[in-house]
């Protein structure tokens, strides 16, 4: 506001000088072109306008000073002046209409009075001109003062907001990431009864309680084992969510411990950067370098606790449903594919392709038996039909026989069976693999759980270097 006030102020005391010119210009179009170029009423219009403009201009000039009266005399002494040099021209013309006297003698008459006026208003806008010349020093120097003021706040609050910040993504993220990483460590060393303990109620208490709920439906089922001949059946379920549950632990580490990673970097440049601010020797460069190392580091830690999020929200639906054999309302797609998901983290050194083709549909069944059918489906292509080393492509195809039935075809192009194989698949503890690597469980699992429980058939058709296909159709609502 003040620095477009003194632009202003410079401005007028310029166009003061500008209409003093034509002031005097108008006096001597009157006295020398008036009556001969027959224009002396438009002249004398002239005149008494630009006067009126130069009273104005000084009425303005006085009032945008109001910062400074030191030049109010001055600016009033020029005004009576002015006054006094117009009345004499108006006596002039009166003198040159009721006398002989020459033009030229005339105009020469105000020669001094002109040149004093002229004088005065440059004495006026020089000392304008220094006055707002200082007046604008001075605000660039209160400006530059509040700038470096404002810029020092600036920095100390935004160290405050990060240090704040590390504390809260210490408190909240990296204190549960390190509990988490050990806990899963303890799980990867096969310790039992480990339980992970809720912190506050954010998402890593919605994952522990989802992971406790896990582990104490397998300890259960682990017990209930022992009791019947019939859990023997049930053993290699629980092996393989055994071996999921230590997969997704596995998987897990990768992102916490890039996200624990980051976050140690970002607490160690905050060290750093507090030792240069307490010493007095923090600089901006410093303070944008270490704000790009913050940003990159929060970023690296979002990603990777997005990505451990993934991994468990699907694992905690598959987990869910193999841990229980609970009915539901489901979409076939999903449940297949999270099973899929949740093999290829199992399988990840093996370099498989696994391909589901599926529109959606919901059944009202058991997600969890129909999840470990495609499990134990896999893993029999993964043990025995790519046991020769091949590179393994699975295909999934779902479609809707009718408005009742779902047909699933499962296809690899694994070494296939011989007829003799074949005849003997579904028979309990009949297995081809070598050095313990099957139960002899997994297939009459399979038949098991599609007829019994899913209400199903199933069709097996094979060939020894033809691959294994099994064509299963299951109702979309079973019956009580």
């Amino acid at each position: 506001m003040l620095n477009t006030k003194l632009n202003k102020t410079l401005s007028v005391a310029i166009e003061l000088d500008l209409t003093f010119h034509k002031y005097k210009e108008s006096w001597k179009n009157i006295l020398l072109r008036g009556h001969t170029e027959g224009r002396y009423q438009t002249f004398l219009n002239n005149f008494y306008k630009n006067e009126r403009k130069l009273y104005a201009e000084l009425n303005e000039l006085k009032n945008l000073l109001d910062y400074d009266s030191a030049l109010f005399t001055p600016i009033d002494k020029l005004r009576d002046d002015i006054k006094l040099n117009s009345k004499s021209y108006r006596k002039a013309l009166k003198i040159y209409f009721e006398s002989d006297r020459s033009v030229q003698e005339l105009a020469d008459m105000f020669t001094d009075s002109e040149y004093a006026l002229s004088v005065a208003l440059s004495d006026i806008r020089q000392a304008v001109t220094m006055l707002s010349n200082d007046k604008l020093n001075k605000l660039e120097i209160d400006l530059g003062s509040k700038l470096m003021f404002n810029f020092i706040f600036s920095a100390l609050l935004t160290i405050l907001c990060i240090a704040l910040l590390l504390y809260i993504l210490n408190i909240r993220i990296i204190r549960p990431i390190e509990y988490a990483i050990s806990v899963v460590n303890r799980l990867k060393n096969k310790e039992e009864h480990v339980r992970m303990k809720a912190f506050g109620n954010n998402e890593f208490s919605i994952y522990s309680a989802s992971f406790n709920s896990m582990l104490d439906s397998i300890e259960l089922q682990k017990k209930q084992l022992e009791k019947s001949s019939r859990q023997l059946m049930e053993a290699e379920k629980l092996a393989a969510l055994g071996d999921l549950v230590a997969g997704v632990a596995h998987e897990l580490n990768t992102p916490l411990g890039i996200g624990l990673t980051a976050s140690t970097h970002v607490n160690d440049s905050t060290k750093i950067l507090k030792k240069s601010a307490d010493e007095g020797k923090l600089t901006k460069r410093q303070l944008d370098q270490y704000i790009t190392n913050v940003l990159e580091g929060t970023k690296v830690i979002e990603g990777n606790i997005y990505k451990a999020n993934e991994i468990i929200t699907t694992f905690k639906q598959v987990a869910v449903d193999q841990s229980s054999e609970n009915r539901r309302i489901f979409d076939i797609k999903k449940c297949i594919e999270e099973n899929v998901f949740n093999m290829n983290l199992k399988h990840k050194a093996i370099d498989h392709e696994i391909n589901v083709t599926s529109e959606s549909y919901n059944l009202d069944s058991f997600p969890g038996p129909l999840g470990q059918v495609i499990v134990n489906l896999i893993n029999n292509s993964f043990i025995h039909g790519f046991s020769d080393g091949r590179f393994g492509m699975i295909d999934i195809v779902i479609k809707a026989i009718d408005a009742n039935y779902i047909e699933i075809t499962y296809q690899d192009n694994g070494k296939g069976m011989t007829p003799a194989v074949l005849s003997k698949m579904f028979d309990p503890f009949f297995t081809t693999a070598e050095d313990n690597k099957g139960t002899g469980l997994g297939m009459p699992i399979v038949l098991n759980i599609i007829k019994k429980v899913l209400q199903g058939n199933i069709q097996i058709e094979s060939s020894l270097g033809n691959g294994f296909k099994a064509i299963i159709t299951i109702p979309k609502q079973v019956t009580e």
